[in-house]
Formats: C-alpha cells, sequence, structure tokens
C-alpha cells in the first residue's frame, strides 16, 4: 500500500467540506483532481471512503475510522511546523546572556530592549555572576555572551570591547571639590573613599595610581557595582573614582560627577566561548551589537 500526502489531504478537506467542490476550492486544486486523488486513495486502501447524498459527500463508516488516524497524523504536522516556526522566530532557542554586576543595572537592560524590539518573539535569560564565575561559566560553553570589564586571557574566549570610557570621580553635592573640573589622586589624600571591592581589575590600577601620587584615600567602603558605589556618595559617605561609558554617564540627584585625571581607561568587554557555535539567535544579536557599537576590527 502506497499511500501519498496528497491523497491523505485530499482526503481530509473532503471529510470537512462535504464536498469535492468546496475541497478543490479549499486546496487550490480542479475538482477533478480532487476526484483522482479520492479515487487513487480507495483504490490504495480497498474499501469505499464515501456515499453520494445529492451533491453532498457523506463518509463511509471505514472512513469515519480512518479519519481519526488522519487526524493525528496532522496533528503531529502541524506540531512539527509549529516547532519549525518557533525555531525561525527565535522562541525556541534562547539567547543566554551573563553579566558582571556593574553592567547589570544599566546597560544590559537597554541591551536586551533593544533586542526585543528587533526580536520580540526571541527568549533572553540575563544571568548575574561575578566577574571571574561569568568568564568561568563562558569558558563551559553556558552562555552565548558574556559582558564584563576584564578583557580575560582565557583561550577558550574571544573578546571585543563594546564601549572605552574612562574615570570620573562622584562626589556628594556641596563637596569642596564639587566645583572642579578635573580631580586627580592627590586631591582625594585623606578622603573617604567609597571603592571597587578589592578583586577588581580596576581598583587594582586605581591603587596603583594613588601610590605613584602618593595619596592615602580612607577605604571605608567597597561595592561591587557602580549604582551601589553612587547610592553611597548620595548619601554623603564619601566619594568614588567609578569606571563608566559615555553612554551610561548621568548625574543622579545629590551628586557631582567630575572627570578624573590622569585618564584611566574602562572599557567593557564582550565574550563568547570560541568552541561554541553561535545558534541562529546568537548570530543576530551579534548582528545588531555592530549595528550599535560599530563592527569589530582586527587586534
Amino acid at each position: 500500500m502506497k499511500l501519498t500526502f496528497r491523497q491523505i489531504e485530499a482526503f481530509q478537506a473532503v471529510i470537512a467540506t462535504g464536498s469535492v467542490t468546496e475541497a478543490s476550492v479549499m486546496l487550490g486544486v480542479s475538482q477533478p483532481a480532487v476526484s483522482r486523488l479520492l479515487a487513487d486513495l480507495e483504490a490504495q486502501v480497498g474499501f469505499a471512503l464515501f456515499q453520494r447524498a445529492g451533491r453532498n459527500l457523506n463518509p463511509t463508516t471505514e472512513a469515519r475510522l480512518l479519519i481519526d488516524t488522519v487526524r493525528r497524523a496532522f496533528g503531529g504536522l502541524d506540531r512539527i511546523r509549529e516547532a519549525a516556526e518557533a525555531i525561525r522566530d527565535f522562541r525556541q532557542t534562547p539567547l543566554m546572556l551573563v553579566t558582571s554586576p556593574s553592567f547589570a543595572v544599566r546597560l544590559l537592560p537597554d541591551l536586551v530592549a533593544a533586542f526585543a524590539r528587533r526580536r520580540p518573539d526571541a527568549t533572553i535569560s540575563l544571568d548575574v555572576q561575578t566577574t571571574d564565575d561569568a568568564i568561568e561559566w563562558l569558558a563551559l560553553d553556558a552562555y552565548d555572551f558574556g559582558f564584563c570589564s576584564s578583557p580575560s586571557a582565557n583561550p577558550r574566549l574571544t573578546r571585543r570591547p563594546i564601549l572605552l570610557g574612562q574615570a570620573y570621580c562622584v562626589v556628594p553635592a556641596g563637596h569642596r571639590l564639587a566645583s572642579r573640573t578635573l580631580i586627580g589622586p592627590a586631591d582625594l589624600n585623606g578622603e573617604s573613599l567609597i571603592a571597587y571591592r578589592a578583586d577588581a581589575a580596576f581598583r587594582h590600577e586605581l591603587d596603583r595610581l594613588f601610590e605613584a601620587a602618593g595619596a592615602e584615600p580612607v577605604i571605608r567602603y567597597e561595592a561591587r557595582t557602580t549604582e551601589v558605589m553612587m547610592r553611597l556618595v548620595e548619601r554623603g559617605l564619601g566619594v568614588a573614582i567609578v569606571g563608566t561609558a559615555p553612554a551610561q554617564d548621568h548625574e543622579m540627584p545629590g551628586c557631582h560627577i567630575v572627570p578624573f585625571s590622569p585618564f584611566l581607561p574602562y572599557t567593557l568587554y564582550m565574550l563568547r566561548s570560541a568552541q561554541r557555535e553561535m545558534s541562529a539567535v546568537a548570530a543576530d544579536f551579534a548582528a545588531m551589537i555592530d549595528e550599535m557599537f560599530g563592527p569589530e576590527t582586527p587586534a
């Protein structure tokens, strides 16, 4: 017995409409073509499928038994089609992102929102990890992309700079340094300094600058994110040197942001596994990054 998909499709259409004429309209073929498909199907199965009643065709008992199996089979095809559409529309494979805490509040929500506008049906998972943990999980292929200020020397990862910023000094409103156009390490000697945690690469660079200038600020408060540090400054607990990118610069009520000198670069990197093949949704996200920040240039 050799059945064709077109025969089954014609059979189901006649069951649904009750006539060859309407079935031909549904399938977009001629009435003789539908009649021929039904005749071929009856020849293959070995029993009559319909009895004519005027201009209508009534299914036989055998046809009613067969249609149940046909509907289940077509239901499976519908599920296959739905799965294919979900994959095509990026609903099946989630975009897996991880970021260090410094970018979790400001930049990454903006990137997720931009991609949501680009691909409204895409599923996106955003995780927040310490820089070290984010790099470790990326190396294990657990995420599509990671965002942090560490370039990472892990050979399993590729990296591209996204934003190049510089350090700024954040001081409370009314502070003696609030009116300055530049603030340097020597200006902060003896000041209460709110700093990034000691394991941050940016903190190491800042400590080196203070040591070279012979300045000794008093570090009583440490935090992992720029947002928290600025909130502490806002509450008058000290000043902070923060790394930020131009797109992130903003004033907070009760704070003044002053450029820090000497120039201390602060770069946001997008990292990904060199071994993990990019899914279609990841490739489209990477294309969006190129459009927003410019194409990646060879190192």
